[in-house]
């Protein structure tokens, strides 16, 4: 193995422009690290926050090699990981805590041992790179924040991007009615083609009634929400009673009617995986892998990047996101 690898670094906040590509040492694990040769990373919304220090969580202090989600092949372990051995193959992502030392934008990543998880043999690199974020996301929205059960109807607002695509796939695994909207023709087909029941186009005025007629008039158990500054005013309209609201995307100043959250004891949820339990990270990373090897959880890459076109990645997933067909990924 060489002593140094290429990783993009961010040494001041600021637009993409600041992340640049450098050469440093490998680092070595110790304890519970594990290092890893990475094969792919996510490109997620997040990334851009932490790069711009926009994060309502907080920041990453700088310098940091950014990402949270990726793919590879284990190179080398600490003397005290017991999960994994070296030449596993295997996806990591944040589950429960941050993790310290190197991120995914790198030839080489290091992780504690309690964010690598097994990465199924019928799944590619740049598969693996996807799952983190997006179904770790949609499994807690759905079945943690919202308490969803089979039966019931979904919708899925946002549902052509990665994290909606797992909104949609936990909910048919689940045997859940599900509505899905996208903003483009063929968003509108990849919904349908992941398993949404029926897709509505949010971009057509009254696409909330189209939603409705679609529940005979009774409305949705269950909404996942990727704009809520844009619809949820609309969601607490569309829930029937007792209706359960996830909210995951970005923030924004919105207006709303709070006594129709009472009068049909609705609920909304803020849906977030930084602080789950362990418990959780592997009641989700089972379901994951059952969903992956047998077949009803696919996946979907959007378009790639090599490594050394990092920004270009982060800029064109920033200004693309409200149409964003599946998930970005840096290839190595």
């Amino acid at each position: 193995m060489s002593s140094t690898m290429r990783a993009v670094f961010v040494r001041k906040y600021g637009g993409p422009e600041v992340m640049q590509l450098e050469e440093i040492p490998i680092p070595r694990p110790s304890g519970k690290q594990v290092l890893i040769k990475m094969k792919a990373a996510g490109v997620n919304a997040v990334d851009f926050k932490y790069i711009s220090n926009t994060m309502p969580e907080g920041s990453i202090p700088v310098p940091f090699v950014p990402g949270i989600d990726g793919s590879g092949i284990v190179a080398e372990i600490g003397s005290e990981v017991q999960s994994v051995k070296v030449g596993d193959r295997v996806y990591v992502t944040w589950a429960g805590h941050r993790n310290v030392g190197n991120r995914p934008y790198a030839e080489y990543s290091m992780y504690d041992e309690r964010s690598v998880f097994p990465l199924p043999d019928n799944i590619s690199f740049k598969e693996g790179a996807v799952l983190g974020v997006p179904y770790f996301t949609a499994y807690v929205g759905l079945f943690h924040r919202c308490r969803a059960k089979s039966g019931e109807v979904f919708l899925m607002h946002g549902g052509s991007g990665a994290i909606g695509i797992a909104g949609i796939q936990w909910a048919r695994s689940r045997g859940m009615f599900v509505i899905a909207t996208a903003g483009t023709k063929e968003g509108l087909e990849l919904v349908k083609k992941v398993g949404a029941h029926h897709a509505v186009n949010h971009r057509e005025p009254d696409h909330d009634k189209v939603i409705m007629n679609l529940t005979g008039g009774r409305g949705v158990d269950v909404i996942l929400e990727m704009a809520p500054s844009i619809n949820l005013a609309m969601d607490i309209e569309l829930v029937t009673h007792g209706g359960r609201i996830g909210v995951i995307g970005t923030p924004g100043p919105i207006e709303i009617k709070p006594q129709r959250t009472y009068a049909k004891e609705s609920s909304i949820n803020g849906v977030g995986t930084i602080a789950i339990t362990p418990e959780v990270v592997k009641e989700v990373s089972s379901a994951l892998y059952a969903g992956l090897e047998l077949g009803f959880i696919q996946p979907v890459v959007g378009t790639e990047f090599p490594l050394e076109k990092a920004a270009d990645a982060v800029r064109v997933r920033e200004k693309e996101r409200s149409g964003a067909l599946g998930q970005y990924v840096l290839t190595m």
